[in-house]
């Protein structure tokens, strides 16, 4: 059983780690597409359009990926909440 939870723990703690990294990936996707997307620029056409579609694409796995590690990262909390409580 104390194997167990170690290997409940360490994978807790890498998810943890795997979501603050894809977080701040997402952060900065995001950056990009503000900036891709200017507001101001008055012809849609000079716009890095391909290049912001791709960033958006990236965006949308990285925020995928993030909703199954939270789901991952809670049932590892309540699993090892219920053998620490």
């Amino acid at each position: 059983m104390r194997e167990e939870i170690l290997k409940a723990k360490g994978r807790l703690a890498e998810a943890t780690h795997r979501r603050k990294e894809l977080s701040l990936e997402a952060k900065g996707l995001i950056a990009l597409l503000r900036n891709a997307l200017d507001p101001y620029e008055p012809d849609v056409a000079h716009l890095p359009v391909p290049e912001a579609a791709a960033n958006m694409a990236r965006l949308v796995a990285v925020h995928r990926e993030i909703g199954s590690l939270d789901s991952q990262i809670a049932e590892l909390e309540n699993d090892l909440g219920q053998i620490d409580g």
